[in-house]
């Protein structure tokens, strides 16, 4: 490409003198001398600066995470354990502690710590305390309750009572009917009259100490015993008390004021079973307590 620049200023310095020349022969222009003063000067510069730029950039990043991870073994540790021999033994069979009260039986004959009496609504002063029966429910018209307590005091304090039981037998039985014991809240005199008016003894409207707070005797709310329905087709029936109640007689003497025996059913007339009473002339009719107790 210089090569080529140079020719064509070459070329261009030729045309520019031959032209000159020329003019100088003119032959209708006057003549001029030459002189030793160059006509023309020409310069040429050429500057020619190629500039490249090539810029490689290349970045890499590596990143490099090493993680050293131990690894544990476990380690194993048998033990051996003998395996026990399990005996069977026998647990020790306890029997309950018994004791029985009936009036001139049991404990034994002489026996007497047994109170009953009958009261009548209808005779509210009378004392039926030495009759042969008691019992509850309406009898000619009139409402029937009875008193009835035992001395246990045979049995020292400090027992676990697991049954306790009432047992009598039939005297008399009208209708079909429901009984209950309750517990008494106050001692009563039994006295030994059979529908005879006398004071000091348990009446329908005193304990034969002091009148009762309510006519026909004080008690609980609260049964003693289960309810007892009568069939008067049986001889014997079977009261079950509370036992936490016969256990207070036991462990509380003081506490122990006896039982009353009401009647479900007190509208109805002849509708009403009564018992022997403790005052049977036959001892085995006579009403039989049985208790079943332990003693730590």
């Amino acid at each position: 490409m210089k090569n080529m620049l140079y020719g064509m200023v070459i070329i261009s310095v030729i045309s520019f003198v031959v032209s000159g020349c020329a003019k100088s022969h003119n032959p209708s222009s006057p003549l001029i001398q030459p002189t030793d003063t160059a006509i023309g000067t020409a310069t040429v510069t050429e500057t020619i600066s190629p500039t490249f730029s090539i810029t490689q950039t290349e970045t890499v990043s590596q990143t490099f995470s090493i993680t050293q991870t131990e690894t544990v073994s476990p380690t194993f540790s048998i033990t051996q354990t003998a395996t026990p021999t399990l005996t069977a033994t026998a647990s020790p069979t306890i029997t309950p502690l018994y004791e029985s009260f009936r009036r001139g039986v049991y404990p034994d004959a002489s026996y007497a710590g047994v109170a009953d009496a009958e009261i009548y609504k209808n005779y509210p002063d009378s004392n039926w305390g030495g009759c042969a029966g008691y019992g509850a429910g309406v009898l000619a018209t009139s409402i029937l309750r009875s008193l009835v307590k035992y001395d246990v005091s045979s049995i020292s304090t400090g027992v676990y009572v697991v049954k306790s039981t009432i047992t009598v037998q039939k005297f008399y039985c009208a209708g079909g009917i429901s009984q209950l014991f309750y517990p008494l809240t106050a001692d009563f005199i039994e006295g030994n009259g059979c529908n005879v008016t006398t004071t000091g003894t348990a009446t329908w409207n005193s304990s034969g100490s002091a009148p009762w707070t309510a006519q026909g005797g004080d008690y609980q709310a609260s049964p003693a015993s289960d309810p007892l329905a009568i069939d008067c087709g049986f001889q014997s029936f079977t009261f079950t008390l509370s036992n936490p109640v016969v256990e207070g007689w036991i462990n509380s003497p003081s506490g122990n004021h006896g039982l009353i025996l009401i009647a479900a059913d007190e509208v109805n007339d002849a509708n009403a079973f009564r018992m022997s009473s403790s005052e049977s002339t036959d001892p085995n009719y006579r009403p039989l307590l049985e208790i079943y107790y332990y003693r730590p």
